[in-house]
């Protein structure tokens, strides 16, 4: 609804004639249909999710992300040029080592050839050696052939025919052996030459390995210089990388709230996506489901855990969130769609009633007697006023449908109407027997009490206010004049134990019929143990116009506690109550059937529900710290599972 026409002096009789014109219809809801709550959640996601998308768009455009982009890809530059520059770095030590067997190689030919020149040398030196050695015995034999053949001539010249034969075997044998002697020389010679050629040769190699290694070793020269220049460019590189890291880190540290912005942008982004998806899913189901809302269908789909017990619930009508009381000074408001969660603090003690008209007026009542007036729909919600009402606890409070004023109900026994512009007193009845003398309930006739007013409500014309107390009468009040109208008669909802002399029970829930022809009020029946709280959750409804009461509730199964609170559904064919005492249910009756149709078990005592605008989802407030979120859509199946191939 827009602000201005919630500001509108028109909205008491737009809210009033709209009432009186939906009425209620037979498996036709007074409230607009689910599906439109569901799109309205839909439209509402989309913006969520278009919103988040914008903002994690942004902030990762942010300057600060693209300096650290920049850096990132600086040092990611870098990294590469450190990484060529030690590969090649690698490279060169890798040419350094080839170069250095290299020379040892050539090193080591040389050495052989250095060790072939010394064999060679020493051969010829050998070899010249030998030939001295054949030419001197080849000019000895020569010396001495020649004096044999001087013997010979002169034995011939004396003719000494005995002597000249063996000077003749002599000469022959002078001339074998110079012959002999001049064939070693020659082989000497020969030899010589020999070893002479094979000096040269090995000297040539031992030349040539010396240029080798002289090669090898200015190779080996200018391959450590490439290694060295390999080395000073890696260092170069590796300094130019850590300086790099050095401003990525300050960059990022400098970043960081940008990241962190980022961070939180993308997953505000992605909440928002599974919040559209699941927005989606529901409107199409609830698109799709056709037949009416079935309690027997009834299943947990949230649960809002908080650090006390929680004691009332209610939806706001525009059914974007859930505003619950816990045992604190504080109330809560959970955002349906976001789960986000807003404290509202201004109370001095317990809230334990909730009462909202329109989605900007809510009213909430307390333990020390106080009134608190909010708008929910602020970002942070404040007490826009605040009024002691009551001496002791407000049970009850209210809000007339044309948002004109408030009742509150407490344990002083009054029942008191404000303006619910300006919060001044409008009315005060103390028509619930506030201080009587009680013979029939005590043993003496002195014995007085104060009669606790436990609920107030008004029916959805705005004709009637209702009020209800601990002795189980409700009391009808017709607004504006605010006299009596008549009783109505829920004394099954009380009882006066002799034993403990006290009195147990009362109007501890109460709601109106959507088209305000019936109210149900409930509590605890057929009480055996006033102490201890022994009895049967009980629920009386009546019909407005004439007083009588229709029916009596019970749940269809034997269960021992109380029925704390009590909704119509807004077709206004069943009616649910929630309450406990060692355990928790929620019963779903019809209005005239006394016997409960349905119950499901809740983790503990339920203190409060209420329905969600759509009709379809129901909340629930329980002592186990948590208001849990029901679904009157049947839950959806999980897809079968693909057969493996």
């Amino acid at each position: 609804m827009n602000r201005h026409l919630r500001s509108s002096p028109l909205l008491p009789v737009l809210s009033v004639t709209l009432l009186a014109f939906v009425g209620v219809v037979p498996g036709v809801f007074a409230a607009p249909p689910a599906v439109e709550f569901a799109q309205r959640d839909l439209e509402r996601a989309r913006l969520l999710a278009d919103a988040a998308n914008e903002q994690a768009k942004s902030a990762s455009q942010s300057p600060e992300l693209a300096a650290v982009a920049a850096a990132e890809a600086a040092k990611k530059s870098l990294d590469a040029l450190l990484a060529k520059r030690t590969a090649e770095l690698q490279t060169t030590e890798a040419a350094r080592k080839k170069s250095a067997s290299a020379l040892a190689a050539t090193e080591q030919a040389a050495a052989k050839a250095q060790a072939a020149v010394d064999a060679a040398t020493a051969q010829l030196t050998k070899a010249t050696a030998a030939e001295r050695q054949a030419a001197s015995l080849r000019d000895r034999s020569r010396n001495a052939l020649a004096l044999a053949e001087a013997d010979l001539a002169k034995a011939k010249e004396a003719k000494a025919d005995g002597e000249i034969d063996a000077r003749e075997l002599l000469v022959t044998a002078a001339r074998t052996q110079l012959a002999s002697a001049e064939s070693a020389v020659a082989k000497a010679v020969e030899t010589v030459k020999r070893d002479t050629a094979s000096l040269a040769t090995t000297k040539t190699a031992f030349a040539n390995a010396e240029t080798q290694v002289a090669a090898a070793t200015a190779e080996l020269g200018r391959a450590t210089g490439r290694v060295e220049a390999a080395k000073a460019q890696r260092d170069e590189a590796k300094t130019l990388v850590d300086q790099a890291a050095q401003l990525l880190e300050k960059v990022k540290k400098q970043a960081q709230p940008a990241v962190e912005a980022e961070k939180a942008a993308a997953q505000q982004a992605a909440k928002a996506k599974a919040l559209l998806a699941a927005a989606t899913a529901r409107h199409q189901r609830v698109s799709e489901h056709a037949d009416p809302p079935d309690p027997k269908a009834l299943h947990e789909i949230a649960k809002y855990t908080f650090a006390r017990p929680a004691i009332a619930v209610r939806f706001e009508p525009t059914g974007r969130s859930v505003v619950a009381g816990v045992q604190e000074k504080t109330l809560h408001r959970q955002d349906l769609l976001t789960s986000e969660r807003t404290t509202m603090s201004g109370h001095r003690t317990w809230v334990r009633r909730l009462a909202l008209q329109g989605d900007d007026l809510l009213v909430s009542g307390d333990y020390s007697g106080g009134l608190a007036w909010w708008d929910p729909s602020a970002d942070s919600p404040e007490p826009t006023r605040v009024v002691d009402a009551h001496e002791g606890y407000v049970r009850g409070v209210a809000v007339s449908p044309d948002r004109r004023f408030v009742a509150s109900g407490g344990n002083d026994g009054f029942v008191r109407v404000w303006d619910a512009g300006t919060g001044q007193l409008v009315a005060e009845m103390d028509g619930h027997q506030r201080l009587s003398k009680v013979a029939e309930y005590a043993d003496t006739p002195q014995r007085v009490f104060v009669n606790h007013v436990y609920n107030v409500a008004f029916d959805p014309t705005g004709r009637y206010l209702v009020s209800g107390d601990l002795v189980g009468v409700v009391k009808t009040w017709e607004v504006g004049t605010w006299k009596p109208v008549r009783d109505l008669d829920a004394s099954p909802l009380h009882v006066y134990d002799k034993t403990f002399r006290a009195h147990c029970g009362g109007i501890r829930g109460i709601d109106f019929s959507p088209d305000g022809k019936l109210v149900a009020v409930c509590g605890i029946g057929e009480v055996t143990n006033a102490f201890a709280g022994v009895g049967k959750p009980t629920a009386c409804v009546f019909d407005v116009e004439s007083g009588e009461r229709l029916a009596v509730l019970k749940p269809a199964a034997n269960f021992q506690g109380a029925c704390w609170s009590i909704r119509f559904h807004p077709s206004g064919e069943w009616l649910v109550g929630a309450g406990g005492g060692g355990s928790g249910s929620l019963w779903f009756w019809k209005p005239t059937e006394e016997k409960s149709f349905h119950a499901v078990k809740t983790p503990h005592v339920a203190y409060d529900v209420d329905f969600h605008p759509d009709g379809l989802r129901l909340a629930v407030a329980l002592y186990d710290k948590t208001v849990r979120l029901y679904d009157l859509l049947p839950a959806t199946k999980p897809a079968p599972a693909t057969p493996a191939k």
